[in-house]
């Protein structure tokens, strides 16, 4: 027993084992960062004390510094576990970049909005091409209708970046928590207050977003002004008139 031993041994023995912790764990954060994977570990080592957590949740006020210096790709996707990941830098630099470099397509006045799907990217999951076939002829010209997707944990993705790191490569637990759900809600409405669309269609999925993203478009769409339809992803649709849901149809 580690107790029965003389007073100097068992410091020495504990320093060794204390060093041997240390290079452990030294060991394991390298190769997290080989394998693109660093935050993952810090929020599974964060998870195992109340202090790492808090000091983890410190983040924030050093999110800028941590955006500035991390790689814009890596050799994987990331994972978002909950709420807390929203202050990872790769969820940053998409926010920062939506508001400070992006442009909309030049002759689209409407913006379909659809929801993520399992598969991405996600204009090319069946889901996604099953829904463009349900939709009115109108809605399906990619010259005047703008395709996003609201999408946790990015908010709004074009569909012309859809396929750029790392909005396609990441994993998502589902169901989503509340905070997150909220963020996406208002990520969708700041781009629509910070576009010129004369019109946003949003196709809702409750089962995921609970109509929290539906009511933050409504708002948004209320204060610009501007038309506002929605229709479900799970069932079928029929035309509409504007400001109206969209008809719903029998499977």
């Amino acid at each position: 027993m580690i107790s029965e031993l003389p007073e100097k041994d068992r410091e020495t023995f504990l320093a060794e084992h204390n060093l041997h912790v240390c290079a452990g764990e030294l060991r394991r954060i390298k190769q997290a960062i080989k394998d693109g994977r660093l935050w993952e570990h810090v929020e599974m080592r964060a998870h195992g004390h109340p202090a790492l957590f808090q000091a983890l949740k410190r983040l924030k006020e050093y999110q800028n510094f941590v955006e500035k210096n991390t790689p814009i790709t890596k050799s994987s996707g990331l994972f978002y576990f909950d709420s807390t990941g929203l202050i990872r830098p790769e969820i940053l630099s998409h926010r920062k970049k939506m508001a400070e470099r992006y442009t909309t397509p030049k002759k689209t006045g409407t913006m379909l909005l659809a929801p993520q799907t399992q598969m991405k990217p996600f204009h090319k999951s069946g889901i996604f091409k099953e829904l463009l076939g349900r939709l009115p002829e109108e809605l399906r010209n990619a010259e005047k209708v703008h395709v996003c997707f609201y999408a946790a944990p990015f908010g709004v993705v074009p569909m012309e970046l859809d396929e750029v790191y790392p909005l396609s490569q990441h994993e998502t637990v589902l169901p989503l928590d509340k905070e997150t759900v909220e963020y996406v809600a208002e990520q969708v409405s700041n781009y629509i207050m910070a576009t010129s669309y004369e019109k946003i269609i949003l196709v809702d999925d409750k089962a995921i977003w609970n109509n929290v993203v539906l009511k933050a478009c409504r708002k948004a769409c209320a204060k610009k002004n501007i038309k506002f339809q929605s229709l479900s992803l799970h069932e079928n649709t029929g035309k509409a008139s504007d400001g109206d849901p969209m008809v719903k149809g029998k499977s």
